[in-house]
């Protein structure tokens, strides 16, 4: 079975599949643009790093800004990729489920992420909160200490995004057939 984004999905369901499409193709793409923009700002921090040290000044802080980038590069690689139908999955059931049965397989599948990825935005939710009470210090530029719950937001702020599409995916078939039949 070939996963396709969710848009494709809500094939035919009137007003509300028009909004989803747009409001998920909007997401994406918003998506997307923050993960090329972080992305290169690591391989220019990368490239300083390496200018700087040769020259025997090299900062701390930018090694520490690139760690925390790569955990926001994976979070929003994996919604985009939720976005694309390109995540992780196990693809046993789909080889031998085909037609409305597997669009059915394929709503509770998305429908069982959707849930994770909602139960786990709640968890991180909670994790960045602890971080804003206890104060914790990712690293410092100059004089100016950057809070971890800043560089961490990205963890609920993914999980929310990957919800997003799942839900999407979910609802897809659903409105399809709902509007089909009216």
């Amino acid at each position: 079975m070939q996963v396709t984004g969710a848009s494709d999905r809500l094939e035919a369901g009137g007003p509300m599949k028009e909004v989803l499409q747009r409001a998920d193709r909007a997401v994406a793409t918003a998506e997307t643009a923050v993960l090329v923009f972080v992305v290169a700002t690591i391989l220019v921090l990368a490239f300083a790093q390496v200018v700087l040290k040769m020259l025997g000044a090299g900062v701390q802080w930018v090694e520490m800004l690139s760690r925390y980038l790569v955990l926001w590069v994976g979070f929003l690689g994996g919604a985009v990729a939720s976005h694309q139908g390109r995540h992780i999955t196990i693809d046993v059931v789909s080889r031998f489920v085909k037609g409305p049965a597997a669009r059915a397989v394929s709503a509770v599948v998305s429908g069982v992420s959707f849930a994770l990825c909602a139960v786990l935005l709640v968890i991180s939710c909670s994790f960045v909160s602890q971080k804003v009470s206890d104060g914790s210090v990712a690293f410092a530029v100059g004089a100016t200490d950057i809070p971890e719950w800043g560089m961490v937001l990205v963890v609920p702020v993914g999980f929310g995004l990957m919800a997003w599409h799942f839900a999407v995916q979910t609802l897809g078939p659903v409105q399809a057939e709902q509007g089909g039949g009216a």
